[in-house]
């Protein structure tokens, strides 16, 4: 009898770590000390704006929309936008090592897909950097870790379709939501204001902030300061950006503002944030 053809077992799933979409505020580079602090791989996908990477001092490289850049321990990355074309980009972590079923990737790679790839991984920016018990948090591995696949050998094969916020969406505006939370989620400095948000979900605003309670336990303001707070977190750690460059690009009227938001969603002043963050490993 002829053997039957077996297909390769699937990759075992990365686990994730560190998850965020975000729109680099005006100003942003990605400093030496990002490299050194590097503990596992990090997958960077551009999706929007235009910048430059070097990669231990030798190798440059072009950032625009549609490619992605797999960086690893060892190596130093730095990265500079063009300020006229800032960069959007979405960093997944993985905090695990890469199994024997998953070749090393390339460094660099322009992706077949663009609008896949970019909902694909706002999805998972979205709910899998948030909560580490959510329940799509094995989907949301698998995911990434398929679409990893994708990225390695060039190929694109039935990945299942992101799932919406909830499992009963309010027929108003839930098929927009997704939307409208990762692009807050992604560029939380620019101006979220009700009117805004109940434009971007073609509803009314009293309508816009139901929605916002019903699907995400906030109201629109609570929710566009959590993700404010949420990326001044990455930049206190992960930039060198100043306290003024930072409050200036979240959409804070002053540094002044800015520290009494953030003391008051972290008990902690962003001085003393920066200093504890930095003097411990990386998530």
């Amino acid at each position: 009898m002829q053997p039957s053809h077996q297909h390769p077992s699937p990759p075992e799933p990365l686990e994730l770590g560190r998850c965020l979409r975000v729109r680099c505020e005006p100003g942003w580079s990605l400093p030496p000390h990002w490299s050194e602090r590097l503990s596992d791989d990090d997958l960077w996908f551009v999706w929007e704006g235009k910048g430059k990477m070097v990669i231990d001092g030798q190798q440059t490289l072009d950032l625009r929309p549609g490619v992605g850049v797999w960086m690893r321990p060892g190596h130093q990355y730095l990265a500079q936008q063009d300020e006229r074309a800032r960069l959007g980009v979405t960093a997944i972590h993985f905090s695990n090592a890469r199994p024997p079923s998953l070749p090393s990737p390339p460094d660099y790679r322009a992706v077949p897909d663009l609008a896949y790839a970019d909902r694909t991984l706002a999805r998972i920016a979205l709910l899998g950097g948030s909560d580490p018990d959510h329940p799509q948090r094995d989907t949301l591995r698998t995911l990434a870790t398929q679409l990893l696949a994708g990225f390695l050998d060039d190929y694109r094969a039935g990945f299942p379709e992101p799932h919406t916020i909830t499992a009963t969406p309010s027929p108003e505006a839930a098929p927009r939501l997704s939307r409208v939370l990762a692009d807050i989620s992604a560029n939380p400095g620019s101006d979220w204001s009700h009117a805004v948000i109940a434009e971007h979900l073609s509803v009314p605003e009293h309508t816009a902030r139901r929605v916002f309670r019903q699907h995400t336990g906030l109201s629109p303001r609570q929710f566009v300061i959590q993700q404010r707070i949420r990326r001044a977190r990455h930049l206190l750690t992960h930039s060198a950006m100043t306290l003024e460059q930072i409050a200036d690009g979240l959409g804070y009227r002053d540094v002044y503002y800015f520290n009494r938001q953030f003391y008051e969603q972290t008990g902690t002043r962003p001085g003393r944030f920066r200093r504890d963050a930095r003097s411990r490993p990386p998530v």
